[in-house]
């Protein structure tokens, strides 16, 4: 009995999580590997742009209230050194000047883990889920 052929279904994209909370990055991480995509993990925009430099990177969800640079700045800064990288942001804050003119949606914490993929998966397919290069 023969195997049916595998379709060409191109890999997950990679996803940077950036987030000061040891406890929210990490819960969020296992959330999105347990659905299948491979994750990388910043403590906050700095750390992010580093990771940015040197990884192929294809969505990056971050919170936007960090120290050292925050998320709306990570956003400026990904905008334009790296158009393709889709960005899914996360805050506490409900604060609507918080969350205006940003280059992507919104999840409100807490999120449950079928949110947080559903928002990524509407992310990663309307935009075709290819990585962005570095």
């Amino acid at each position: 009995m023969s195997v049916p052929p595998v379709p060409n279904v191109p890999p997950a994209p990679t996803i940077l999580i950036v987030e000061d909370s040891d406890v929210v990055r990490s819960l969020t991480g296992r959330m999105l590997v347990d659905e299948g995509y491979p994750i990388v993990t910043a403590i906050d925009g700095v750390e992010a742009i580093e990771v940015l430099e040197r990884s192929a990177i294809g969505v990056v969800l971050t919170d936007l209230k960090m120290p050292r640079m925050n998320g709306r700045e990570l956003a400026r800064q990904i905008v334009a050194r790296w158009p393709r990288v889709r960005m899914l942001f996360m805050t506490g804050h409900p604060d609507a000047g918080l969350t205006a003119d940003l280059p992507g949606p919104v999840l409100m914490k807490p999120f449950t883990p079928e949110a947080l993929t559903a928002a990524v998966r509407t992310l990663v397919n309307a935009r075709g889920g290819g990585l962005a290069s570095v």
